[in-house]
């Protein structure tokens, strides 16, 4: 990742979070997960009428948990990058030390 994605990444983390953290994110959380549940159940009871309408169920229960997954997903990835260049710079400085 190079600096412009990873700045990039860095706002829409923050946009992200503070997203999270109103009343209207809790609220879609709650209605996602009710209507996830619903349709999870419908799937695993075998009230699909055909293989179609079974597979279109599970695309939107895997689209929904994304979704609510996401602001998560993205922290780790910001966290993993930014540990990366932290372990980066450490050895690039001990190379530095070695030199001199």
């Amino acid at each position: 990742m190079n600096d412009e994605e990873l700045r990039d990444l860095q706002e829409r983390v923050a946009l992200i979070v503070d997203m999270t953290q109103s009343q209207g994110w809790s609220l879609l959380q709650d209605a996602a997960l009710h209507t996830l549940v619903g349709r999870q159940n419908r799937v695993v009871q075998g009230r699909c009428d055909n293989w179609e309408e079974y597979k279109a169920e599970v695309a939107f229960t895997d689209g929904m948990r994304y979704v609510l997954n996401l602001p998560d997903t993205l922290q780790a990835r910001l966290d993993q990058e930014m540990q990366l260049r932290r372990e980066y710079e450490e050895e690039e400085a001990e190379e530095m030390e070695q030199v001199v």
